[in-house]
């Protein structure tokens, strides 16, 4: 937008400068968050070592916010607008989109201007606005941006696409892992009742056996037999 405006140079919309301030702030930014996002400084790792995303990093495929048109690109040399450049990878697309901006914003006359411009003298009127819009169409640099918007855009989604189904993949990969954790630590708690109920049981049993041995079986008997002796005292 801001491209637009600074080839406009409405003074109506904006006092001189502001355009060309705006729209250079807007590409130090994106200049920025690309060479981060390229460099892994937003918690991903560089977008290199993403083996997964070499279908549009390295394989220069065509994408497009409609596919089809990738199946007949209508290309102009006037502005370096071919096939083989729009097979380049996100990054390298982008980078050029970034040029053609900067491109834009050193045409501009506004550094030239060292006397005070009043900024209603040019705006946009019904009688002028075709000559505003051939401003447009007769810069390639902006012919350029607007034809590869389309192609920038439909990489991006397919650059989401992927990254959106490893996330989903991890997450339902991470959720079986919890669900599997969770079931084998019910059996484990299971398991362990049943070795404390079984170790109770026998436990019970034997006292139960030594209390009989106790009263029952006569002292006489119990003093007699080593056996039982030594039984009574191990138990």
């Amino acid at each position: 937008m801001f491209s637009f405006e600074t080839i406009l140079q409405d003074r109506k919309s904006h006092i001189p400068g502001s355009a060309e301030a705006r729209l250079n702030d807007e590409i130090n930014a994106l200049e920025e968050l690309q060479e981060k996002i390229y460099l892994g400084k937003l918690g991903l790792k560089p977008t290199i070592k993403m083996e997964y995303l070499d279908e549009i990093f390295l394989n220069h495929k065509c994408f497009n916010i409609d596919m089809e048109l990738c199946e007949d690109i209508e290309e102009s040399a006037e502005y370096d607008f071919t096939e083989d450049m729009i097979k380049f990878n996100v990054d390298e697309l982008i980078s050029e989109y970034l040029d053609r901006a900067r491109s834009i914003l050193y045409k501009s006359n506004i550094k030239y201007q060292k006397k005070e411009v009043d900024i209603y003298n040019t705006s946009i009127t019904l009688d002028n606005f075709r000559e505003y819009r051939q401003k447009f169409l007769d810069d390639n640099d902006c012919q350029f941006q607007y034809d590869i918007f389309d192609y920038i855009i439909g990489a991006l989604q397919k650059y989401e696409s992927i990254i959106y189904d490893i996330i989903y993949d991890k997450i339902k990969d991470g959720f079986i892992y919890i669900i599997t954790f969770y079931i084998i630590g019910i059996l484990l708690i299971f398991y362990s009742i049943y070795c404390t109920f079984k170790i109770i049981n026998e436990t019970f049993i034997n006292i139960k056996e030594l209390i009989n041995i106790l009263f029952i079986i006569p002292k006489s008997v119990v003093e007699s037999s080593s056996e039982f002796k030594l039984f009574i005292e191990s138990s």
